[in-house]
C-alpha cells in the first residue's frame, strides 16, 4: 500500500468572484451587531418574524432580498458567474466590466436601501464547498 506524505488536493473548494463589501468592514464603521444589521434589513424589506424563521439564517435572508454571500459570509454583494473548469480562462472583456458594472449598481441600491456606504470591490478566491 502506498502512503501519500505531503500536499493532498481534493475538489471540496470552489472559486468565486463577487462584487460586494466586507460585512465586518460595515459592522465596525457602523459599531453594530450581526442581529443589529439583520434587523435594519427586516425592517428596510419588510421580513416579518414568520418569513425570517423560515428563512433559517442570515445568509438566507440576504438571498432572499437578492444580495449573495461568499467565503462563509464575510462578503456580501453579487457573484459573477463561475469560471469554467478547464484550463484555459478566455472571456469577453466588454462582457465581463458590463456584468461588473450591473452588479455594482444592484450592490449600490442595496446598500443605499439599508444607509451603509462600504467599499464596494471585486472579490475573488476559493473558498470551502
Amino acid at each position: 500500500m502506498k502512503i501519500r506524505d505531503g500536499f493532498i488536493s481534493n475538489s471540496s473548494s470552489s472559486s468565486f468572484i463577487i462584487v460586494g463589501f466586507d460585512i465586518d468592514e460595515v459592522k465596525s464603521e457602523k459599531k453594530i451587531t450581526d442581529e443589529e444589521l439583520l434587523n435594519i434589513i427586516r425592517k428596510t424589506y419588510s421580513i416579518d418574524d414568520a418569513e425570517l424563521s423560515s428563512l433559517g439564517s442570515y445568509y438566507d435572508v440576504m438571498e432572499a432580498i437578492g444580495m449573495e454571500s461568499a467565503f462563509e459570509g464575510k462578503y456580501i454583494g453579487k457573484r459573477l458567474p463561475p469560471f469554467p473548469d478547464d484550463d484555459v480562462k478566455e472571456y469577453n472583456v466588454s462582457h465581463f466590466l458590463n456584468s461588473i458594472t450591473e452588479a455594482k449598481t444592484e450592490v449600490k441600491t442595496f446598500c443605499d436601501r439599508i444607509g451603509i456606504t462600504p467599499n464596494i470591490k471585486v472579490i475573488g478566491g476559493n473558498e470551502p464547498s
